[in-house]
């Protein structure tokens, strides 16, 4: 499901109409912002979320949104997964027009996916490294830059 609004010159107030869609659409309004080094997957799309990590991604998605608000082409803001209390999700900018219209950005994009994957919160370093060498994917394969 998608929604595109006027984007907002703040990442809270972008961030305020993000946690209200998440409400309309039955996820939890809890965000966490990922990074690709705090996210694992596998081909059945079960997600991990290395939960030693979460905090870099505010860092990342408020600069990914400022840089998105300064070029003026869209923003796109998607989740991801979710466990029962949390939504994990990213925002993209898009660097220039011809990616803006291959991925329907305009304006701010709000999304998530109709078949809610499951995730679970990795927090024994251990463990993630074990899952991080079975379920690495190219870069290339992740939305999140």
């Amino acid at each position: 499901m998608d929604s595109a609004l006027p984007i907002p010159d703040s990442f809270e107030e972008a961030s305020l109409r993000f946690r209200e869609f998440l409400r309309s659409q039955g996820w939890p309004d809890q965000v966490q912002w990922l990074t690709a080094g705090t996210v694992l997957f596998s081909k059945k799309r079960h997600y991990w979320i290395n939960s030693r990590k979460i905090d870099e991604g505010m860092i990342l998605a408020r600069e990914t949104y400022q840089q998105g608000v300064k070029r003026g082409l869209g923003i796109g803001i998607e989740a991801l997964c979710q466990t029962d209390s949390a939504t994990f999700a990213y925002v993209f900018a898009p660097t220039d027009q011809d990616e803006a219209q291959r991925l329907l950005i305009s304006g701010l994009k709000l999304s998530v996916p109709l078949d809610s994957p499951p995730a679970k919160l990795v927090v024994n370093p251990l463990r993630w490294w074990v899952l991080h060498w079975l379920h690495e994917l190219p870069i290339e394969t992740f939305p999140i830059r």
